[in-house]
């Protein structure tokens, strides 16, 4: 199961509320990707806040 930043129970407390594609593709994410994966919802990166940010551990291009 990946690891969610924030915690899915804190996405779903957000102020403003996630859409509802944006919820099923973080629960997909969720269950489908392997612990080797970080799921980041609405991280701050570079000046921007993308929706969804995936990336995975020990990862060689």
């Amino acid at each position: 199961m990946a690891i969610l930043y924030p915690e899915m129970e804190v996405v779903e407390q957000l102020k403003v509320k996630p859409t509802d594609g944006e919820m099923s593709l973080l629960r997909i994410l969720q269950v489908i990707l392997d612990d080797s994966y970080e799921v980041f919802f609405q991280p701050f990166l570079n000046g921007e806040r993308p929706d969804i940010v995936v990336l995975r551990k020990n990862t060689v291009p």
